[in-house]
């Protein structure tokens, strides 16, 4: 069984995309607690420091860091940890550990996640730097498109091997 912490790569079929497990990313969670005022204060700040607002936004794939808008109040940062304001309403926790992160890159790979998620991920609803929470069979991801053809699924680590199974059987449908 796959424990999420080595790097492979499948080519589920041909003319299908490809699934790579990525080297461990640095993953952090930024939320707002307290007050609404606090938060509202540290959404402008963020937004003003150009972090997307928009839920199920996300900055431009870079090779320092993504940053996504999970929810009104909260962000995860994959990759190089940029300045955070000092907010006291902002909490800042690192979950590298607890997630693992499976990519699928060629022709296919929407027509592959769509077979277990329920989300519209075409390309009008769902385009480049969006992201969204949602289930891929049973358990809990986080997707994030970085092009036309590549996405980011992000899952608890001890579900990587159930989520790479699963992307594999739909692969070869």
């Amino acid at each position: 069984m796959h424990n999420g912490t080595e790097s492979s790569t499948t080519v589920i079929a041909a003319s299908r995309p490809e699934l790579h497990v990525l080297p461990e990313p640095t993953i952090h969670r930024l939320s707002t607690w307290g007050s609404v005022g606090g938060a509202l204060e540290a959404m402008h700040v963020l937004g003003a420091q150009g972090w997307p607002r928009a839920v199920g936004a996300s900055t431009a794939p870079a090779a320092r860091c993504s940053v996504f808008c999970l929810g009104p109040a909260e962000w995860w940062i994959v990759g190089n940890l940029p300045p955070v304001p000092e907010i006291e309403s902002l909490v800042l926790v690192e979950i590298t550990g607890a997630v693992a992160v499976a990519r699928l890159r060629g022709p296919g790979a929407e027509d592959v996640l769509s077979c277990y998620c329920g989300l519209n991920l075409s390309r009008s609803v769902f385009p480049v730097a969006s992201c969204a929470r949602t289930r891929l069979g049973a358990i809990a991801v986080t997707i994030h498109r970085l092009s036309e053809v590549e996405f980011d699924c992000y899952a608890a680590r001890s579900h990587m091997g159930y989520l790479l199974a699963a992307l594999r059987a739909a692969g070869a449908h």
